[in-house]
């Protein structure tokens, strides 16, 4: 990841030389691009399963974070809601934070409420499954955060399916034009297969900007990924980096009315 200042000259840069820019950052004055206040969330949902165990995924929010480092040198003011012991921007931001998926879900409704938002990335990864019941030993109980499971030959979760939280977006924040940009991540898909994956978020979630990655692209241990960015269901562009997806989705925001 660039130093902020790297990354601003190399936006600059990249604004002057882009034939599809609009417009560069010395024609925009500071205060009109600060007016603008996007929401982006961070990291991934961690879902009990008793007081010490729980479901998680790989997230780190290295992405959330390199994009709202760009978003806040583009001149955005940056509202980072992060799973807890993610990746945070180096930039400044308000920050607020969560741990499982009911947590995010609640703080979305609350700050989606209380604060006018000019725009959500939606870049969280959140589990599509919550524990509903546990089988140990053949004997049912239900999910207690307040205890730890005992030792057990044979242990079954059952679980429920939690609803899409980008869906309910411009419904929490009462705007039926609010810019949200979604994620979707593949495993290893044909690139016919991705495309319906794609195509889905866009039908269920009507976003503005979905950006695809697929796990044969990601190298984890490095933090490094490759992103591709579609709007209207065709790909506009293939990011190499958190700086130029960064630029990609800033300069769409700077362009897009809420």
């Amino acid at each position: 990841m660039l130093e902020p200042d790297l990354i601003l000259a190399e936006i600059e840069t990249r604004l002057k030389n882009s034939p599809s820019a609009s417009s560069t950052l010395g024609e925009i004055p500071k205060t009109a691009r600060a007016a603008k206040k996007i929401l982006v969330t961070a990291g991934g949902t961690q879902q009990p399963i008793d007081q010490v165990r729980h479901l998680g995924n790989k997230s780190t929010g290295v992405t959330a974070a390199g994009i709202s480092e760009v978003l806040y040198e583009m001149g955005f003011d940056v509202i980072y809601l992060q799973a807890k012991g993610s990746l945070s921007p180096r930039t400044p931001c308000e920050k607020y934070s969560f741990v499982t998926f009911e947590d995010l879900q609640q703080q979305l409704r609350s700050l989606l409420k209380d604060i006018r938002v000019d725009g959500v990335v939606h870049a969280a990864a959140v589990a599509d499954f919550s524990v509903d019941t546990i089988e140990i030993d053949g004997k049912t109980m239900a999910l207690n955060e307040n205890i730890k499971l005992p030792t057990s030959d044979t242990l079954q979760l059952r679980l429920k399916k939690n609803p899409k939280l980008v869906n309910e977006l411009r419904t929490l924040a009462g705007n039926s034009k609010l810019p949200v940009v979604a994620f979707k991540m593949t495993s290893h898909l044909p690139v016919d297969q991705a495309r319906i994956a794609i195509e889905k978020v866009f039908s269920e979630s009507k976003s503005n900007l979905v950006i695809h990655n697929d796990t044969r692209e990601i190298d984890w241990d490095q933090k490094k990924y490759v992103y591709h960015v579609y709007k209207s269901k065709e790909k506009i562009a293939t990011c190499e980096n958190q700086t130029e997806l960064g630029f990609q989705i800033g300069n769409y925001l700077m362009e897009v009315d809420p």
